[in-house]
């Protein structure tokens, strides 16, 4: 019975610890959004006063001039295509990729994997000229299909890797008895893998 106290006890101290590491680091990832919603009713004034603190004399005109000084609209439409449009091809290739390297067999399957896992290190920044240079061979240049592409594979190999990791852990006999039921891997993708990974 002292033993299991004492156990209890340690325990409850090792849980009180996590908690307030989890706390921490909370207020650590919530702090950037304080931030930015006091920031936000502040005049220029009064933010450089007090840039932390709550706002004395809380303000509307920096939301007025945001939606007035700029093309506002046009920006959020932005926002939405090039991020639904990465969003849509990252996660259709993504998944067709995973399914193979994670499902499959084939010649070179863990040389090409690594191959797409080592591109993960790449920093974006030595890419931009190389692909500046590309995009005005394929005139591509100043249009959506460019930065969703640039986007696209800029977030591929972390998706694969991903999405390849959870796919092995999904059975290979659901996929035998699709196979044997006469599903083509096609509609296995679609119709059993993509709504377990949902």
């Amino acid at each position: 019975m002292i033993v299991g106290t004492r156990n209890l006890k340690r325990i409850r101290w090792s849980n009180s610890w996590k908690t307030v590491l989890l706390l921490l680091f909370s207020l650590v990832c919530a702090f950037p959004v304080y931030y930015l919603f006091v920031t936000a009713f502040k005049s220029q004034p009064e933010y450089l006063v007090n840039r932390f603190s709550i706002p004395l004399r809380p303000i509307l005109d920096n939301f007025l001039k945001a939606l007035r000084g700029v093309d506002f609209p046009r920006w959020f439409l932005n926002s939405i295509v090039l991020t639904g449009g990465t969003v849509v091809f990252n996660t259709l290739i993504a998944s067709m990729a995973a399914f193979a390297f994670a499902k499959m067999e084939f010649r070179n399957k863990k040389i090409i994997f690594n191959v797409i896992l080592a591109l993960m290190v790449v920093p974006p920044v030595v890419m931009v000229v190389p692909l500046f240079k590309l995009m005005i061979q394929m005139g591509l240049l100043n249009t959506y299909a460019s930065v969703i592409l640039i986007y696209t594979g800029l977030t591929l190999p972390f998706s694969i890797y991903m999405l390849t990791n959870f796919f092995k852990t999904i059975p290979n006999d659901i996929i035998y008895s699709a196979r044997i039921d006469g599903c083509a891997d096609r509609r296995i993708l679609r119709q059993i893998i993509i709504p377990l990974a949902g």
